[in-house]
């Protein structure tokens, strides 16, 4: 559940021959009213797209024509598949070993019944992989802001920044989107990170009330989720080239039978497409261990966001023992006199690690 990719939601397309309408709301044409003048529009329009709100579970159905192999044009079902259809198994992530929940979820709408086989070897398309962790509101703050400090420059403006906070101080929604699902490419894809917790209890409350309810305040103050989306075919392509994808990804069966590994590669790639590296400086050969010590420890310092991992990276520069076990100790002295003066630098760097572990989990 914790750090690893899962799937959570994307759109399914089958061909409409392949399934049986139930509802003929669904497929039957309609007449604009227009209140104002009490008049309808004078020719008939195609079936909008059908929508249920169920719990706080979304179905939503619509036909489309697309081009076949044959250059004809097919009617499709376009529909939208969601973990939250799995209710109290929603952690789980859509899986092939509770795929058949959510079908017979879908079907059990007596909107459109689809066959087993059918809903596997649907096509698939706006992918959304999640990564949840478990980090504390201040550490995740602090990560929001390294992410913001780090911004390659023609990125920035694809980067946006979400904090509300209610009248009593509290945070009530925080995260970063990266670019916009509409306008993402291969090289600037969908991303996003935001608080789960905080969106459990007030935009989706009433699914969490439903099937999630009661999760203890540790969990649910704590939960933050990352999500990427795969786009389309082009975007498939793409991470096919860069080594992401090793196996075909056309269907919902192919999807559900990538591993969680797969998974979580494929969304930790996101934000290194924003995000310019973090990279341990280079210190100079010609200086003496103790300049070499300081310029490291300037460098680092202008590098916000140090925790002590990186500061004894350091020691990866000297190459004799004798040396390298001096210089360790010299940073143990200097870090336990800095704490002396100033006693909340422990808890400082600790709250770095925190928040440096979030951003490797994510891939950054």
């Amino acid at each position: 559940m914790f750090n690893l990719g899962l799937i959570d939601s994307l759109k399914l397309r089958i061909k409409k021959s392949e399934i049986k309408v139930i509802d003929p709301a669904l497929i039957l044409p309609y007449l604009k009213f227009y209140p104002d003048n009490l008049s309808f529009e004078n020719s008939l329009n195609d079936a909008e797209p059908f929508t249920k709100v169920i719990n706080g579970i979304t179905y939503r159905y619509y036909f489309k024509t697309y081009p076949n192999k044959n250059g004809s044009l097919e009617e499709y079902l376009v529909l939208q598949v969601s973990a939250k259809m799995l209710k109290s198994k929603y952690f789980e992530g859509i899986t092939k070993n509770n795929y058949r929940d959510i079908l017979n979820d879908i079907n059990a709408q007596y909107v459109v019944s689809i066959p087993e086989n059918v809903f596997l070897n649907a096509l698939v398309s706006d992918i959304d992989i999640c990564i949840n962790q478990l980090i504390d509101i201040k550490s995740y703050e602090t990560a929001i802001s390294l992410m913001n400090n780090y911004p390659k420059s023609s990125c920035k403006p694809l980067m946006h920044t979400i904090k509300k906070v209610n009248k009593q101080g509290k945070i009530i929604n925080l995260g970063l989107d990266f670019n916009k699902r509409e306008k993402a490419t291969n090289s600037r894809p969908y991303c996003k990170v935001y608080h789960k917790g905080i969106e459990l209890q007030t935009k989706s409350a009433i699914f969490y009330n439903a099937f999630l309810s009661p999760q203890k305040a540790s969990f649910l103050d704590n939960l933050v989720r990352y999500e990427f989306t795969i786009k389309a075919y082009d975007h498939k392509k793409y991470l096919t080239e860069k080594g992401l994808l090793t196996s075909e990804l056309k269907t919902f069966n192919d999807l559900i039978n990538l591993d969680s590994k797969q998974l979580t590669n494929i969304a930790k790639s996101g934000l290194n497409h924003y995000l310019e590296p973090r990279k341990q400086k280079t210190i100079a050969n010609d200086l003496n261990p103790i300049d070499r010590l300081i310029s490291f420890y300037i460098s680092e310092l202008i590098n916000k966001g140090s925790d002590i991992d990186d500061i004894k990276h350091v020691l990866n520069f000297y190459e004799c023992p004798v040396t390298k076990s001096r210089i360790k100790s010299k940073i143990n002295q200097i870090l336990k006199h800095l704490n002396n003066e100033n006693p909340t630098l422990e808890k400082l760097l600790n709250e770095n690690k925190i928040c440096n572990q979030f951003l490797k989990n994510l891939g950054y």
